[in-house]
């Protein structure tokens, strides 16, 4: 796998080419992207106190300290536009968009 931190050399294309795909990400829940970062191999955390409904989908190869191994944190209830732009963060840690839609398993 050929992850990379978020930078001007390492972003993926901003320009989504599947539309009609991108559009129905209103549907999508927080299980759905906790499935999409079991499907590309990512760390997801919680926090360890409480009763957070909250998680972090994490490049492994970052300790979890280090706040650069970050991609998006995800809760119940995100909007359209949340995920929206949580679909792009994995475009810009070096994912191709067919990478993510196959792993929300919308696309074969």
């Amino acid at each position: 796998m050929n992850l990379c931190l978020p930078s001007r050399h390492c972003m993926s294309e901003e320009r989504i080419k599947r539309k009609e795909l991108y559009k129905t990400l209103g549907k999508i829940k927080a299980k759905d992207w906790l499935q999409v970062a079991k499907n590309l191999n990512l760390l997801i955390t919680s926090p360890s106190g409480g009763t957070s409904h909250c998680y972090s989908i994490r490049v492994p190869s970052i300790p979890i300290e280090n706040i650069n191994g970050l991609i998006i944190t995800v809760y119940e209830g995100m909007s359209n536009q949340v995920n929206q732009k949580t679909f792009k963060r994995f475009l810009k840690f070096g994912f191709t968009e067919d990478q993510v839609w196959k792993a929300l398993e919308m696309l074969k």
